[in-house]
C-alpha cells in the first residue's frame, strides 16, 4: 500500500488470550505477530523518542512507525516481547507504578468488573474516590497476574525496550488540583526514572482532548518538556503554543485490521475498507 511520509504511532495494551481483559484493550498473539510483520515490511520502525525527534526536527521524509504499550499488562512480556525481539522492533511501555505495585488496576478492568462505561468511570478515577473503587474491584475480581511487577521489568532487553510515564494511578486528570496532578505525573516520574531505558515522556491517561487541562500541561512542561502524547488521531502531529501534540492509533481485537486503521485514520476510507467493515457487521448481526 502507498503510505504518506509521516510518523505512525501504533499503541496496544494487553497481548494475550486472557478473558479477564476486555477485547477493547486485548490483542491476540496471532494478530500482534501479523501486525509487527506488517510494520517491518511497510515502515522504518523507530523508537518512540527517535520518532519524536524526527518530528521536532522536520525529518519525516518517509513512513516511520513506532510501537508502544499502555498500562503494563503481563501479556506484553509473555506474548508480545518474543515477537518484538524476533523482528527487532523497538518499543515503549508507558507504565503506571500503582499497577506495578499491585495497588490499582486499569480503568478498562474496572469498567468490566463494575459493568460501567468509560464516561461513568470518570468520577471513580479520582484520588478521593479510587480507594473505594479499588476495594470493590478486589472483592469481585481475581486481578493477580494481569499486570507486570517491578522485578519483571528486568526481563525486557536493554536497547530494544524503553519505559515511559503513564501517571501513577491512571486518574482522569482534568479538574484535579495542582498538587494531585504533580503527585500523579512528577511522582510517577520519580518512581520510574531510574529504570534502564527510561525516557522522560508522559502518555496521557485516557488520551482524549478532554482528559487534561491547563494544569496538566503546566506540570507536564515542568517534568517532561513540550510533548503532549494523546491516544487518538492519526499522523496529524502539530505544534501548538510551543507544544508538540502527538497522536497515536489504538490497536486491539475490536479494531479493524492494521491496514484498514491506516486507511481510516490517514489515507481515507476506500472501497475495500468499506466492504470489509460491512462484512464484519453482517457477521455480528448473524452471531
Amino acid at each position: 500500500m502507498q503510505l504518506p511520509a509521516g510518523w505512525y504511532n501504533f499503541y496496544y495494551h494487553d497481548v494475550s488470550r486472557d478473558p479477564r481483559v476486555p477485547a477493547a484493550v486485548r490483542t491476540s498473539p496471532e494478530r500482534f505477530d501479523a501486525e509487527m510483520r506488517f510494520l517491518k515490511h511497510h515502515f522504518e520502525v523507530v523508537a518512540f523518542d527517535q520518532g519524536l525527534r524526527r518530528l521536532q526536527d522536520g525529518q519525516l521524509d518517509r513512513a516511520y512507525a513506532s510501537v508502544s504499550f499502555d498500562d503494563g499488562y503481563c501479556g506484553v512480556l509473555e506474548h508480545a516481547l518474543p515477537v518484538l525481539a524476533r523482528e527487532q522492533v523497538p518499543h515503549t511501555l508507558f507504565l503506571n507504578s500503582a499497577f506495578l505495585d499491585g495497588a490499582a488496576v486499569s480503568d478498562s478492568i474496572i469498567a468490566q468488573v463494575l459493568q460501567q462505561d468509560g464516561n461513568a468511570l470518570r468520577a471513580c478515577m479520582h484520588p478521593q474516590r479510587y480507594a473505594e473503587t479499588w476495594s470493590r474491584v478486589k472483592r469481585q475480581f481475581d486481578w493477580h497476574g494481569l499486570f507486570l511487577d517491578r522485578p519483571s521489568l528486568s526481563r525486557f532487553p536493554a536497547g530494544l525496550t524503553q519505559f515511559g510515564n503513564h501517571t501513577r494511578h491512571h486518574y482522569w486528570l482534568a479538574g484535579l488540583s495542582r498538587q494531585d496532578q504533580e503527585s500523579e505525573i512528577a511522582g510517577n516520574h520519580e518512581l520510574l526514572r531510574h529504570l534502564p531505558g527510561y525516557v522522560s515522556l508522559l502518555a496521557l491517561p485516557f488520551g482524549t482532548s478532554d482528559c487534561f487541562d491547563d494544569t496538566t500541561l503546566a506540570v507536564n512542561d515542568a517534568v517532561h518538556g513540550n510533548a503532549v502524547i494523546k491516544a487518538v488521531g492519526g499522523i496529524g502531529h502539530r505544534l501548538e503554543q510551543g507544544r508538540w501534540i502527538v497522536e497515536r492509533m489504538n490497536m486491539s481485537d475490536e479494531k479493524p485490521r492494521i491496514d484498514d486503521v491506516i486507511r481510516l485514520r490517514v489515507t481515507g476510507r476506500d472501497l475495500g475498507y468499506r466492504l470489509r467493515k460491512f462484512g464484519r457487521n453482517v457477521r455480528r448481526w448473524f452471531h
